[in-house]
């Protein structure tokens, strides 16, 4: 399609290139597409966001959550990558929030696995076993601790996702 600049059909062909980005993002979002390639998605998400005409809130909305929705399945190592590339796209209040919750609950439920699994496994006398539950609940806080970094970087440089960060931290003091 061509942009030309300075023709009469200008702004019409501008707003014929929004509609079919809006329409790849919507597409792109109701693919069922396995968890693994999350991080490509994201960055091609990212390429629409940024390569043309700013996606709308609503659409960074919607692509936020299709990639929250991956989270839950990804291996621990896979989440830090992932989510330096959604950051990118939480530039609105409402997005990195949505981030924010869907980590914290896939943190405590991973966590929550390994501690029950390490109960069980600590009845058993078998060092191998209870070395690769210590090597999962090591994975996973070593993931989370890369998660913090990126975070704490983007705060940093003032990136939107700072409100959510210290809303999160107060209601965390609260408690």
């Amino acid at each position: 399609m061509y942009l030309g600049g300075g023709g009469i059909g200008e702004k019409n062909n501008l707003s014929t290139f929004s509609v079919v980005i809006i329409r790849m993002l919507s597409f792109l979002c109701a693919l069922d597409w396995p968890p693994v390639h999350a991080a490509a998605f994201c960055a091609l998400f990212r390429e629409l966001d940024e390569g043309g005409p700013r996606l709308s809130p609503a659409e960074r909305a919607c692509a936020v959550t299709r990639l929250c929705a991956a989270l839950r399945h990804l291996e621990p190592q896979e989440l830090p990558p992932l989510v330096h590339q959604m950051l990118g796209l939480c530039r609105d209040p409402g997005a990195a929030g949505t981030m924010l919750r869907e980590l914290a609950n896939c943190f405590v439920e991973r966590l929550a696995k390994s501690s029950s699994s390490a109960e069980e496994e600590e009845s058993l006398e078998s060092a191998e076993l209870i070395g690769e539950v210590g090597e999962g609940r090591r994975c996973i806080l070593q993931a989370e601790g890369t998660i913090m970094v990126h975070l704490m970087h983007a705060v940093r440089i003032a990136h939107p996702v700072h409100k959510d960060v210290v809303k999160w931290l107060r209601c965390a003091c609260i408690f």
